[in-house]
């Protein structure tokens, strides 16, 4: 019951708003014997070759002129979004949102790194 609604969720990155949405309202159980395989269902891509993916008609995460110029907009502001909105005193907020807004810039330009070779 306290799933997030993903229907709302059609933009670059909604994973991370998801779990960060359920990271802010609860606990997770831990599950010791756990394993974790990603499913990598297209063959690796550089930078530019991901924004043109985002901003194809075959994905449509980025429907608007706007965010078919900026397709990774969206994805800070729904982790600020999510985390004013989180059950967590103000306190808390801001101690979030304070780590949270340098590490965008960090994590933009890293990630244009990651891929350069490719």
């Amino acid at each position: 019951d306290i799933f997030p609604d993903i229907q709302n969720y059609n933009f670059t990155g909604a994973d991370l708003v998801i779990l960060a949405e359920l990271a802010l309202k609860g606990e997770f159980i831990h599950a010791t014997h756990a394993s974790f395989q990603r499913r990598q269902n297209r063959p690796l891509e550089n930078y530019q070759e991901k924004l043109k993916r985002y901003k194809s008609n075959e994905v449509q995460v980025a429907t608007t002129l706007f965010f078919k110029l900026f397709p990774l907009v969206k994805l800070p502001m729904q982790l600020i979004r999510v985390v004013f909105q989180a059950p967590i005193t103000l306190r808390q907020k801001a101690f979030i949102i304070t780590i949270l807004i340098p590490s965008f810039v960090v994590r933009y330009f890293l990630g244009k790194e990651d891929h350069k070779g490719n």
